[in-house]
């Protein structure tokens, strides 16, 4: 779904919640590959150094993840 608030273009077969649930299925039974889906891990201690990187050099992202 590419925009927030918008219903699939099968609605109401797919619905958000049904969507979450087959995505969360697939990445728990290994079938779905999310390597390379987090590009940068922060510790938590050092968010401010993320958020730079994100604001600076965006082709450089695709997802930050901070570690608490």
């Amino acid at each position: 779904m590419a925009w927030w608030e918008c219903p699939h273009r099968d609605y109401p077969l797919w619905n958000r919640p049904r969507i979450n649930q087959v995505v969360t299925d697939l990445l728990a039974a290994g079938k779905l590959n999310s390597d390379g889906f987090i590009s940068h891990r922060f510790p938590f201690a050092r968010a401010a150094e993320a958020y730079e990187l994100i604001d600076r050099r965006p082709d450089e992202v695709i997802k930050v993840a901070l570690a608490y």
